[in-house]
């Protein structure tokens, strides 16, 4: 089977029985790693973090 691995940074803990592995590297940020298999799995849900993870991004880099 053919599976993609999607990696979000979040400024916190995402409490989903869809993210595979979750860890913080430092302070206030999250990395997720999600495993896509199909191309169902991109919903509203899992696109509304990846929107969160692009803002939060975004933030980040204007703090500099």
């Amino acid at each position: 089977a053919h599976r993609l691995t999607l990696t979000l940074g979040l400024p916190h803990r995402l409490d989903s029985p869809r993210v595979d592995q979750a860890t913080a590297p430092y302070p206030g940020r999250w990395t997720h790693h999600f495993q896509l298999s199909s191309p169902t799995e991109l919903d509203s849900q899992l696109l509304s973090w990846v929107r969160e993870a692009y803002d939060f991004a975004q933030a980040k880099g204007k703090r500099r």
